[in-house]
């Protein structure tokens, strides 16, 4: 398996972790319940260990794909700008939510989580699902919603491979 197939396949797993973290901490920041708030540390904790290896693998297929005829580089770099300051914030957010989870689990289970802590959570929480959904955008530009895919046609010499059919 090669990076660009490896990157298809666990890219998703940051963004709807961040998504999931991010809703969860909205609502214990409402709510103010302590569950809600480890659920919410807990999946912010794996999203920010799991945006490590989708941006390393990213930077793989990039070099698998970048000089194929349809990719516009520019997109490309922009995704790859974008993928830069998601994993930063993410890999942030993973470590203090997984400090703030462990800290957490070793006071009694009777204390309501703190307004700081609740906002911080809420915060770090918005920030990574906002900076992993705009990375996501871009990154579907490249070859999903490729404008020159998108009703151009092919280059001189393209072959359509043939269909089988059943």
């Amino acid at each position: 398996m090669d990076g660009h197939s490896l990157h298809l396949m666990i890219n998703h797993f940051p963004v709807i972790l961040s998504m999931l973290g991010a809703a969860a901490a909205a609502v214990a920041f409402i709510t103010r319940r302590r569950t809600v708030l480890l659920y919410a540390l807990a999946t912010l904790t794996l999203a920010g260990a799991s945006v490590y290896p989708a941006f390393w693998s990213g930077g793989e297929a990039e070099e698998k794909i970048e000089e194929r005829w349809y990719v516009d580089r520019q997109q490309l770099h922009e995704h790859e700008e974008s993928a830069e300051v998601a994993n930063v914030i993410l890999l942030v957010t993973g470590a203090l939510s997984a400090v703030s989870w462990w800290m957490m689990l070793r006071t009694k289970r009777e204390v309501a989580p703190g307004l700081a802590l609740l906002s911080g959570v809420l915060i770090l929480g918005l920030a990574s699902a906002g900076s992993v959904a705009w990375t996501s955008w871009q990154g579907g530009f490249i070859a999903i919603k490729n404008p020159v895919l998108i009703g151009s046609p092919a280059p001189p010499g393209f072959v359509r491979p043939a269909t089988e059919s059943h």
